[in-house]
């Protein structure tokens, strides 16, 4: 499940945060976080572009229902809602680039389902208020509502 988008300012890559429900497993792993991961789809803006999914959860630690993202003018760092987890996750694009580039096809899909994977490119986890969703990008500042 996807619900927002934003782009780089450099047009290069779409990033989309998203719900990735894993239905063929049995529901007696939904504590191990087997049921609902969380993460970001990214779609490079390139002839024969990807679409590479890399997970923001954590072993144990899950950050569900991502909902809005904005990317600061500079293009170095996305922020997510996460309003099931009352926070903002922070990624850093550029490690997001390294990965992309450094990685083949066969070792993206296994980074799909990797629960370890965010510790190379989320830098931050800002806690909020309850179910925060929208968020505003200001010159100063990341709004949240």
């Amino acid at each position: 499940m996807m619900e927002n988008v934003a782009f780089t300012p450099e047009g290069d890559m779409a990033i989309i945060p998203l719900i990735r429900p894993k239905n063929l497993v049995p529901s007696i792993q939904v504590e191990r976080g087997w049921m609902m991961t969380n993460g970001i789809g990214i779609i490079e803006q390139k002839p024969d572009g990807r679409t590479i999914q890399l997970l923001f959860d954590e072993p144990n630690a899950y950050y569900a229902d991502p909902f809005d993202i904005v990317i600061t003018p500079d293009g170095k760092k996305a922020f997510i809602s996460n309003s099931g987890a009352d926070c903002i996750t922070v990624i850093d694009i550029d490690s997001v680039r390294t990965i992309l580039s450094e990685t083949t096809d066969e070792m993206l899909r296994v980074y799909s389902n990797h629960l370890g994977i965010s510790s190379r490119f989320v830098t931050k986890r800002i806690h909020t208020g309850s179910n925060p969703k929208g968020l505003t990008f200001l010159p100063t500042e990341v709004c949240f509502t």
